[in-house]
């Protein structure tokens, strides 16, 4: 399978005219991350995760995720974009959850390649609680590999006019308010941050870009307690609920890490683990099927960085700086900035 990638423009914005009226944001900064259509639906299906009990669901939602990825998002000259007159079919955006769920594939992919909180996980999840009725609250917490107690709260919002950037913004602060007097008092929260992803279709020519604000001044990180191996153990056993290795789910979730390594293959710098060859065998059923043949999404291993699994083993962190790995694109693989590198396999491969 090769990738389809874009480039993702990131614009942060000055907070100080936030609530004065007719006054216009000032843009801080400018930059771009790159994205690619694997990305975006293993995010989306992460998202999802902490909400569904089937493991066969969990597994195969990055795959349902992948089919609609194609069908609703275009990825042209390094830009990303919704399929022409998305929106004039969509006329009420708010109503419209598909495009809920690609901006929260987005902002997840922002909170961890751009911000630096690899460890991106659902609010309600990362307390191992249920929404509790019309509690506000943000969508993510962000968080480090070795200092995991220390995060940060992020709302993820989506809208398709500049113009009320204000009022979404706005909203977004109300609710990680609300969210940081949940956590305060079990977690040092660095940041709190709303990011509104603007969609636009291709007929506009106007990329999907994300627009963030960040609050005012700059707030000192303090990692008062570690790794918090729960949720490290959570987050990495996703990875093999997406591959269909659910003999390892419970593993890792229960810390027997050697276990977990006996059941990969070792090699220099990682651990490899493939799907098992019941998983993958509907889906090479379906790969002569002409959409199949145009949108086929097949993932041949992941690789988990040994720095990780040891991490997860000895239960203490080795050093005082986090681990950190760099988010790249290559023609069959990609890596993420949590030490897992997802390999596909290429035309011909065998299983």
């Amino acid at each position: 399978m090769k990738f389809q990638k874009a480039k993702l423009t990131i614009t942060e914005y000055d907070k100080k005219n936030l609530r004065i009226p007719y006054k216009k944001l000032k843009i801080l900064k400018e930059s771009s991350i790159q994205v690619s259509s694997f990305s975006i639906s293993k995010n989306i299906a992460f998202s999802i995760l902490t909400k569904e009990n089937s493991f066969m669901n969990r597994s195969w939602e990055i795959f349902s995720n992948y089919i609609t990825i194609q069908n609703k998002l275009k990825f042209k000259e390094d830009n990303l974009y919704l399929t022409s007159h998305f929106l004039r079919r969509y006329r009420d955006f708010t109503k419209t959850s598909k495009l809920g769920e690609f901006a929260q594939g987005l902002t997840y992919h922002f909170i961890s390649e751009h911000l630096g909180y690899p460890i991106v996980h659902d609010f309600w999840d990362f307390l191992n609680l249920y929404n509790p009725g019309n509690v506000s609250a943000p969508d993510f917490v962000g968080s480090k590999i070795e200092n995991s107690d220390s995060i940060i709260l992020v709302e993820s919002k989506a809208s398709s006019d500049p113009a009320k950037i204000k009022s979404v913004f706005k909203e977004g602060q109300a609710q990680t308010k609300s969210g940081k007097k949940l956590v305060s008092n079990s977690y040092h929260i660095n940041s709190t941050y709303t990011a509104n992803v603007e969609f636009h279709d291709i007929d506009e020519n106007i990329p999907i870009k994300i627009n963030f604000i960040d609050p005012p001044g700059k707030q000192k990180q303090i990692y008062p307690n570690g790794p918090n191996f729960d949720i490290l153990q959570k987050h990495y056993s996703y990875w093999f609920f997406i591959i269909g290795r659910f003999d390892l789910v419970n593993l890792i979730r229960e810390g027997n890490i050697k276990e977990v390594k006996n059941r990969g293959y070792e090699q220099e710098k990682s651990f490899l683990f493939r799907p098992p060859f019941e998983y993958l065998l509907p889906l090479f059923n379906e790969v002569d099927n002409f959409f199949y043949k145009n949108y086929y999404l097949n993932i041949k291993s992941i690789e988990i960085d040994k720095s990780i699994l040891n991490l997860l083993s000895e239960r203490q962190s080795s050093s005082s700086n986090d681990l950190y790995f760099k988010n790249e694109i290559t023609e069959y693989s990609e890596s993420f900035s949590d030490g897992v590198k997802v390999n596909f396999y290429e035309k011909g491969d065998s299983v």
